[in-house]
Protein backbone atom coordinates (compact mmCIF):
# COMPACT_ATOMS: atom_id res chain seq x y z
CA UNK A 1 0.00 0.00 0.00
CA UNK A 2 1.25 3.46 -0.87
CA UNK A 3 2.02 5.50 2.23
CA UNK A 4 2.38 8.96 0.76
CA UNK A 5 3.14 10.65 -2.51
CA UNK A 6 6.75 11.56 -3.18
CA UNK A 7 8.07 14.13 -5.61
CA UNK A 8 10.31 11.68 -7.44
CA UNK A 9 10.16 11.91 -11.19
CA UNK A 10 11.24 8.53 -12.53
CA UNK A 11 12.29 8.07 -16.10
CA UNK A 12 9.32 8.28 -18.43
CA UNK A 13 8.65 5.01 -20.24
CA UNK A 14 7.04 5.19 -23.64
CA UNK A 15 5.03 2.31 -25.01
CA UNK A 16 2.94 1.42 -28.04
CA UNK A 17 -0.64 0.38 -27.42
CA UNK A 18 -1.38 -2.85 -29.21
CA UNK A 19 -4.71 -3.00 -30.98
CA UNK A 20 -6.85 -6.08 -31.23
CA UNK A 21 -10.34 -5.59 -32.65
CA UNK A 22 -11.69 -8.54 -30.67
CA UNK A 23 -10.07 -7.83 -27.30
CA UNK A 24 -9.05 -4.18 -27.26
CA UNK A 25 -10.15 -3.67 -23.66
CA UNK A 26 -8.10 -6.63 -22.41
CA UNK A 27 -4.98 -5.50 -24.28
CA UNK A 28 -5.28 -1.97 -22.90
CA UNK A 29 -5.73 -3.30 -19.35
CA UNK A 30 -2.64 -5.49 -19.61
CA UNK A 31 -0.60 -2.63 -21.06
CA UNK A 32 -1.63 -0.28 -18.26
CA UNK A 33 -0.73 -2.90 -15.67
CA UNK A 34 2.71 -3.36 -17.21
CA UNK A 35 3.38 0.37 -17.31
CA UNK A 36 2.24 0.73 -13.70
CA UNK A 37 4.58 -2.08 -12.67
CA UNK A 38 7.52 -0.48 -14.48
CA UNK A 39 6.74 2.91 -12.96
CA UNK A 40 6.56 1.51 -9.43
CA UNK A 41 9.79 -0.43 -9.90
CA UNK A 42 11.47 2.77 -11.03
CA UNK A 43 10.38 4.49 -7.81
CA UNK A 44 12.25 1.83 -5.84
CA UNK A 45 15.27 1.91 -8.18
CA UNK A 46 15.55 5.70 -8.04
CA UNK A 47 15.32 5.51 -4.25
CA UNK A 48 18.16 2.98 -4.12
CA UNK A 49 20.34 5.20 -6.30
CA UNK A 50 19.55 8.21 -4.11
CA UNK A 51 20.77 6.32 -1.06
CA UNK A 52 23.99 5.34 -2.83
CA UNK A 53 24.66 8.94 -3.84
CA UNK A 54 23.99 10.37 -0.39
CA UNK A 55 25.02 7.64 2.06
CA UNK A 56 26.92 5.01 0.10
CA UNK A 57 26.19 1.51 -1.17
CA UNK A 58 26.46 -0.04 2.29
CA UNK A 59 23.56 2.09 3.53
CA UNK A 60 20.94 0.51 1.27
CA UNK A 61 18.24 -1.34 3.21
CA UNK A 62 14.75 -2.43 2.26
CA UNK A 63 13.24 -0.11 4.83
CA UNK A 64 15.16 2.96 3.60
CA UNK A 65 14.37 2.26 -0.05
CA UNK A 66 10.68 1.73 0.65
CA UNK A 67 10.46 4.87 2.77
CA UNK A 68 12.04 7.10 0.12
CA UNK A 69 9.94 5.50 -2.64
CA UNK A 70 6.79 6.13 -0.61
CA UNK A 71 5.76 2.50 -0.05
CA UNK A 72 5.91 0.07 2.83
CA UNK A 73 8.64 -2.55 2.90
CA UNK A 74 6.36 -5.48 2.07
CA UNK A 75 5.32 -3.87 -1.22
CA UNK A 76 8.88 -4.08 -2.52
CA UNK A 77 8.61 -7.87 -2.69
CA UNK A 78 5.71 -7.58 -5.12
CA UNK A 79 8.17 -6.19 -7.67
CA UNK A 80 11.59 -7.62 -6.82
CA UNK A 81 12.73 -11.05 -5.67
CA UNK A 82 14.88 -9.51 -2.95
CA UNK A 83 17.07 -6.52 -2.12
CA UNK A 84 19.93 -7.87 -4.24
CA UNK A 85 17.79 -7.86 -7.38
CA UNK A 86 16.58 -4.34 -6.64
CA UNK A 87 20.17 -3.13 -6.27
CA UNK A 88 21.19 -4.90 -9.48
CA UNK A 89 18.31 -3.37 -11.45
CA UNK A 90 19.08 0.09 -10.06
CA UNK A 91 22.76 -0.23 -10.98
CA UNK A 92 22.05 -1.55 -14.49
CA UNK A 93 19.52 1.23 -15.04
CA UNK A 94 22.27 3.74 -14.23
CA UNK A 95 24.75 2.36 -16.80
CA UNK A 96 22.36 2.14 -19.76
CA UNK A 97 23.57 5.43 -21.27
CA UNK A 98 27.19 4.28 -21.01
CA UNK A 99 26.46 0.99 -22.77
CA UNK A 100 24.62 2.83 -25.53
CA UNK A 101 27.51 5.27 -26.05
CA UNK A 102 30.05 2.44 -25.99
CA UNK A 103 28.22 0.59 -28.74
CA UNK A 104 28.02 3.79 -30.78
CA UNK A 105 31.79 4.31 -30.49
CA UNK A 106 32.69 0.74 -31.42
CA UNK A 107 30.50 0.95 -34.53
CA UNK A 108 32.08 4.22 -35.72
CA UNK A 109 34.28 4.17 -38.82
CA UNK A 110 37.41 5.39 -37.04
CA UNK A 111 40.96 4.17 -36.57
CA UNK A 112 41.72 1.93 -33.61
CA UNK A 113 43.51 4.62 -31.58
CA UNK A 114 40.66 7.13 -31.84
CA UNK A 115 38.16 4.45 -30.80
CA UNK A 116 40.31 3.44 -27.85
CA UNK A 117 40.61 7.01 -26.58
CA UNK A 118 36.91 7.70 -27.16
CA UNK A 119 36.03 4.57 -25.20
CA UNK A 120 38.09 5.85 -22.29
CA UNK A 121 36.54 9.31 -22.60
CA UNK A 122 33.09 7.73 -22.52
CA UNK A 123 33.78 5.50 -19.52
CA UNK A 124 35.47 8.31 -17.61
CA UNK A 125 32.63 10.71 -18.32
CA UNK A 126 29.92 8.41 -17.00
CA UNK A 127 31.90 6.83 -14.17
CA UNK A 128 33.08 10.15 -12.73
CA UNK A 129 29.43 11.26 -12.50
CA UNK A 130 28.42 8.15 -10.54
CA UNK A 131 31.75 6.88 -9.18
CA UNK A 132 30.47 4.53 -6.49
CA UNK A 133 27.93 2.90 -8.78
CA UNK A 134 30.36 2.34 -11.66
CA UNK A 135 32.99 0.96 -9.32
CA UNK A 136 30.41 -1.39 -7.81
CA UNK A 137 29.18 -2.57 -11.21
CA UNK A 138 32.49 -2.92 -13.05
CA UNK A 139 35.25 -3.24 -10.46
CA UNK A 140 34.03 -5.01 -7.34
CA UNK A 141 33.49 -8.53 -6.07
CA UNK A 142 29.80 -8.00 -6.86
CA UNK A 143 30.37 -7.15 -10.55
CA UNK A 144 29.49 -10.56 -12.00
CA UNK A 145 26.45 -10.87 -9.76
CA UNK A 146 25.13 -7.44 -10.76
CA UNK A 147 25.64 -7.97 -14.49
CA UNK A 148 24.07 -11.44 -14.33
CA UNK A 149 20.72 -9.65 -13.89
CA UNK A 150 20.99 -7.99 -17.32
CA UNK A 151 18.56 -10.39 -19.04
CA UNK A 152 15.97 -10.02 -16.28
CA UNK A 153 16.29 -6.23 -16.43
CA UNK A 154 15.79 -6.25 -20.21
CA UNK A 155 12.74 -8.48 -19.89
CA UNK A 156 11.20 -5.92 -17.54
CA UNK A 157 12.33 -2.77 -19.35
CA UNK A 158 12.54 -3.82 -23.04
CA UNK A 159 12.18 -0.23 -24.27
CA UNK A 160 15.61 0.61 -22.86
CA UNK A 161 17.34 -1.91 -25.15
CA UNK A 162 20.10 -2.32 -22.59
CA UNK A 163 21.43 -5.67 -23.76
CA UNK A 164 24.54 -4.96 -25.82
CA UNK A 165 25.43 -6.66 -29.08
CA UNK A 166 27.70 -9.70 -28.73
CA UNK A 167 30.94 -7.83 -29.46
CA UNK A 168 29.99 -5.27 -26.79
CA UNK A 169 28.90 -8.01 -24.40
CA UNK A 170 32.25 -9.77 -24.77
CA UNK A 171 33.98 -6.51 -23.88
CA UNK A 172 31.84 -5.54 -20.89
CA UNK A 173 30.09 -8.49 -19.27
CA UNK A 174 32.06 -10.82 -17.05
CA UNK A 175 35.26 -8.83 -17.41
CA UNK A 176 37.27 -7.01 -14.76
CA UNK A 177 38.49 -3.47 -15.37
CA UNK A 178 42.01 -4.49 -16.39
CA UNK A 179 40.82 -7.30 -18.65
CA UNK A 180 38.29 -4.95 -20.28
CA UNK A 181 41.02 -2.39 -20.90
CA UNK A 182 43.22 -5.06 -22.46
CA UNK A 183 40.44 -6.19 -24.80
CA UNK A 184 39.77 -2.60 -25.84
CA UNK A 185 43.44 -1.90 -26.62
CA UNK A 186 43.99 -5.12 -28.62
CA UNK A 187 42.85 -3.55 -31.94
CA UNK A 188 45.50 -0.84 -31.46
CA UNK A 189 48.15 -3.53 -31.04
CA UNK A 190 46.92 -5.43 -34.09
CA UNK A 191 47.41 -2.42 -36.38
CA UNK A 192 50.73 -1.38 -34.87
CA UNK A 193 49.98 1.58 -32.58
CA UNK A 194 51.44 -0.21 -29.56
CA UNK A 195 53.70 -3.20 -28.98
CA UNK A 196 52.20 -6.25 -27.35
CA UNK A 197 54.97 -6.16 -24.73
CA UNK A 198 53.80 -2.69 -23.62
CA UNK A 199 50.12 -3.53 -23.18
CA UNK A 200 50.38 -4.60 -19.55
CA UNK A 201 52.16 -1.35 -18.64
CA UNK A 202 49.55 0.76 -20.45
CA UNK A 203 46.64 -1.15 -18.94
CA UNK A 204 48.02 -0.83 -15.41
CA UNK A 205 48.67 2.90 -15.82
CA UNK A 206 45.14 3.56 -17.11
CA UNK A 207 43.62 1.56 -14.27
CA UNK A 208 45.66 3.29 -11.57
CA UNK A 209 44.97 6.76 -13.00
CA UNK A 210 41.24 6.17 -13.36
CA UNK A 211 40.87 4.65 -9.89
CA UNK A 212 42.95 7.44 -8.39
CA UNK A 213 40.56 10.07 -9.71
CA UNK A 214 37.55 7.98 -8.62
CA UNK A 215 38.90 7.75 -5.07
CA UNK A 216 39.58 11.48 -4.90
CA UNK A 217 36.04 12.24 -6.10
CA UNK A 218 34.54 9.89 -3.51
CA UNK A 219 36.65 11.40 -0.73
CA UNK A 220 35.79 14.95 -1.77
CA UNK A 221 39.46 15.76 -2.25
CA UNK A 222 38.89 18.11 -5.18
CA UNK A 223 38.48 21.74 -4.11
CA UNK A 224 37.38 23.07 -7.48
CA UNK A 225 35.23 22.08 -10.44
CA UNK A 226 37.97 20.30 -12.35
CA UNK A 227 37.08 18.60 -15.60
CA UNK A 228 38.01 15.12 -14.44
CA UNK A 229 37.66 13.59 -17.91
CA UNK A 230 40.12 16.11 -19.34
CA UNK A 231 42.43 15.54 -16.37
CA UNK A 232 42.43 11.79 -16.98
CA UNK A 233 42.96 12.12 -20.73
CA UNK A 234 45.81 14.61 -20.32
CA UNK A 235 47.73 12.18 -18.12
CA UNK A 236 46.82 9.11 -20.13
CA UNK A 237 47.55 10.52 -23.60
CA UNK A 238 50.86 11.96 -22.39
CA UNK A 239 51.77 8.51 -21.09
CA UNK A 240 50.62 6.76 -24.28
CA UNK A 241 52.86 9.04 -26.35
CA UNK A 242 55.89 7.19 -24.99
CA UNK A 243 54.65 3.94 -26.53
CA UNK A 244 53.03 5.20 -29.75
CA UNK A 245 54.68 3.39 -32.67
CA UNK A 246 52.82 5.18 -35.48
CA UNK A 247 52.99 8.82 -34.34
CA UNK A 248 49.23 8.83 -33.99
CA UNK A 249 49.33 11.04 -30.89
CA UNK A 250 50.07 14.77 -31.13
CA UNK A 251 49.62 17.98 -29.15
CA UNK A 252 45.96 18.28 -30.21
CA UNK A 253 44.91 14.70 -29.47
CA UNK A 254 43.20 15.39 -26.13
CA UNK A 255 41.40 18.47 -27.46
CA UNK A 256 40.16 16.60 -30.52
CA UNK A 257 38.97 13.58 -28.56
CA UNK A 258 37.12 15.79 -26.07
CA UNK A 259 35.41 17.77 -28.83
CA UNK A 260 34.46 14.78 -30.98
CA UNK A 261 30.70 14.18 -31.18
CA UNK A 262 30.20 10.42 -31.26
CA UNK A 263 26.65 10.85 -32.55
CA UNK A 264 27.78 12.65 -35.72
CA UNK A 265 29.38 9.68 -37.39
CA UNK A 266 30.47 11.54 -40.51
CA UNK A 267 32.86 13.77 -38.57
CA UNK A 268 36.38 12.46 -37.94
CA UNK A 269 38.63 13.63 -35.09
CA UNK A 270 41.00 16.27 -36.42
CA UNK A 271 44.62 15.37 -37.03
Amino acid sequence: MKKHQKNHKPTVIYFFMLYNSHSKEVVMTMSHKKIKKQRTMLYFMQAAKEIVNTEGMQAITIRKVADIAGYNSATLYNYFENLDQLIAFAMIHTITDYLSDLETIINLDLNALDKYLLMWRCYSDWSFKDPEIYTYVFDSEKSDEILSHMDAYNATFPMHKTKPAKHISDLVLGQGMKRRNQLSIDPCVEVGYFKADDVSTIVNFAYIMHQGIIRRILKGSYTNDNDHVEEFLNYFVSFLGQYDQKMGINDDTVKNILEFDIHKKHIQPKR
